[in-house]
Parts: structure tokens; C-alpha cells; sequence
């Protein structure tokens, strides 16, 4: 049951108070290289950055070969991808006209390709890191309900949150 065990863990909140609450699981492929830490500490910036203070989500990052069969199986679509978003409820409720939504809840979960990601680092001339940091992030606001699928505005939309997210990111030490 890998997809139970690492799509779709059963996430208990645990919430008190004001204070920031944030529960990140990362899950790496057998066989794939990834640093679990430093994922995760760049998923903490991002939730950091969009405001979110109680949110549980949860990352696999996989080869092309485990997101072609998420791709398959959840998509139809035969082929690898460089993420996929599953959000935890049927409709986001987090993103409300920008961020004055709730900010509390299980969020979803993400999965990543590191062969996408390493691939589309070279074309586009950046990090690793720097790709896996767009990626978290656009998953992250898929997941709060922003979309560019059908273009136009909700495109716009999304296009400037991710650019001003990953504007905000801290400069984090060390490398993925």
C-alpha cells in the first residue's frame, strides 16, 4: 500500500492556541536521492512565507517512474510530471480571493519528481534547489485552490503569488 503509506497519511491535528504548528512529512523514494532536512526546511519557509501558521502537509519526492504512476493512476495521464497536488478536502479552503482564508488544517499532499526537477533546473539555469523550491511552492498553492490551468486571470493570479513567494524564501544554508 505505498500510496497510503506515503500519498495519503491519516494527519491527527493538534492545534493549541496561536502559536505556529507546523507538521511536515517528508518521504523519500527507496533508491532516490533527496535530503529530507533541507526539503523540509524549504517547505517550512514556504508555508512561513504564504502565512499559513497551522497546516499539515505532507511531500514525497520520487523518481520519474513513481510520479508517472501517481500521473496514471490519479490523472489518466500515461506519462512522468514534475509535481503533483492532492488536496485533503473536495474544495481548497484556503484560498478565498487571496490569503484571508483559513489557515489551519491538513493542507494535502505533494509529490515531486527529482528527475523532472533536476532535468527542468538545467533548461531553465538555476539550482536544483532553486527548481525544487518552485515546485514545492506551486504545489503549495495548488493546494490552497490557485490554478493556471484554464489561464487568464486565475493564471496571473498564481503566477505573481508563486513569483512573490519565492521572493520572500530566507536564503537557506547548505544544498539539497
Amino acid at each position: 500500500m505505498f500510496l497510503k503509506t506515503f500519498i495519503f497519511p491519516f494527519l491527527i491535528p493538534l492545534f493549541h492556541g496561536e502559536k505556529t504548528t507546523l507538521k511536515i512529512e517528508i518521504n523519500v523514494k527507496k533508491g532516490v536521492k533527496a535530503d529530507k532536512v533541507r526539503v523540509k526546511k524549504i517547505a517550512q519557509a514556504i508555508l512561513k512565507a504564504l502565512g499559513l501558521k497551522k497546516i499539515e502537509l505532507s511531500v514525497l519526492i520520487t523518481d520519474d517512474l513513481g510520479i508517472r504512476e501517481l500521473n496514471k493512476t490519479f490523472r489518466n495521464i500515461d506519462a512522468p510530471t514534475d509535481c503533483l497536488s492532492f488536496p485533503s478536502g473536495e474544495e481548497p479552503p484556503f484560498y478565498k480571493g487571496g490569503l484571508g482564508g483559513i489557515d489551519a488544517g491538513a493542507l494535502g499532499d505533494i509529490a515531486i519528481s527529482i528527475d523532472k526537477a533536476a532535468s527542468q533546473a538545467k533548461e531553465f539555469k538555476v539550482s536544483l534547489e532553486g527548481e525544487m523550491k518552485r515546485l514545492l511552492t506551486h504545489s503549495v498553492l495548488h493546494l490552497m485552490g490557485f490554478d493556471h490551468v484554464k489561464g487568464g486571470r486565475q493564471a496571473r493570479l498564481m503566477k505573481e503569488k508563486e513569483e512573490a513567494v519565492l521572493k520572500a524564501l530566507p536564503s537557506l544554508r547548505g544544498r539539497l
